[in-house]
């Protein structure tokens, strides 16, 4: 089947069939199963995260469920999957624990660490100043480029320079509102509650463009032919794990999970499995820490 066909035939695939695609995509082979053995490993010291994690017997992650590459469901088994959900796992695993997640949406993410509903969200979170005065963050795990969805043949809208007096949908919660405003004041923004509502939106016209990450672009155009990536990425969003704040030791903890992640090949090999077919962003891992990215941030 050729690219165009292909796309023809799965436009405005319901969810659990899109995830479907996603696997085929990204790894020809089965789907993981539902339940997963959980290695023993040795209890952390009271007091600390890690123990009241282990002794519950399960770590409760937030997580999207509507943002593929990185947060789906598998049709078949109901597993979430994707590229933060593998991060997730690995996280339980280090810990010898089950995984349950949660499903998340860009304004409920902080809400949902605050409240104690989950340990740590995994779910294409930016790292910025002011989230990081409220909630305390991984190193960066993913760096994905800005970038302006169209539908196809727009000719007034190449790039995110072109937004001016246009309707803009974005997720609520998202950093995207500033960055878009930095290039086009005059954009008409619109917020919702998911991804799946900005495509509805842009395929009946009700929206000009949406903008977000690439990777999440392009799960809409897995979805609608008709849509469209324009312009280059005009912003780096650097991905991190966000936790509650009063536990240092959990944050460094989950920092050594991601930085084996890293360093052994399983970060590659997930890139691989979930994003690399979809993106021409580098296939290497971030190298620079919390600390470095902040400092950079609040630089001139």
């Amino acid at each position: 089947m050729t690219s165009s066909r292909w796309r023809r035939a799965i436009r405005w695939v319901p969810a659990a069939a899109l995830a479907a695609i996603l696997i085929t995509i990204g790894n020809s082979g089965p789907a993981p199963a539902t339940a997963r053995p959980v290695a023993a490993v040795a209890p952390f010291p009271q007091g600390t995260m890690m123990r009241a994690i282990q002794d519950r017997g399960q770590l409760v992650v937030g997580v999207k469920f509507d943002s593929p590459p990185f947060g789906f469901k598998d049709p078949r088994t109901e597993e979430v999957i994707g590229f933060d959900a593998d991060a997730a796992r690995a996280v339980g695993e280090a810990l010898g624990v089950a995984v349950r997640f949660v499903e998340t949406t860009s304004s409920n993410r902080i809400p949902f660490l605050r409240n104690g509903r989950v340990d740590i969200v995994f779910a294409t979170m930016t790292i910025t100043r002011d989230r990081a005065k409220i909630v305390q963050f991984s190193d960066p795990y993913y760096v994905a480029p800005g970038r302006t969805l169209i539908k196809r043949g727009n000719a007034e809208i190449r790039g995110v320079q072109d937004l001016n007096g246009k309707r803009v949908c974005l997720t609520v919660g998202s950093t995207f509102g500033a960055n878009v405003r930095k290039f086009a004041p005059r954009a008409q923004l619109r917020e919702v509650d998911g991804y799946s509502a900005c495509a509805q939106l842009l395929d009946v016209n009700a929206v000009d463009a949406v903008v977000s990450e690439d990777v999440s672009l392009i799960g809409m155009i897995l979805q609608n032919s008709d849509f469209e990536l324009v312009g280059p990425g005009f912003t780096e969003e650097p991905f991190g794990a966000a936790m509650a704040n009063g536990h240092p030791e959990w944050q460094r903890f989950v920092n050594g999970v991601l930085a084996s992640m890293k360093s052994d090949g399983s970060w590659k090999r997930s890139y691989d499995k979930w994003i690399g077919s979809q993106t021409r962003s580098a296939a290497t891992p971030p190298s620079g820490t919390l600390t470095e990215l902040l400092a950079k941030e609040g630089s001139p």
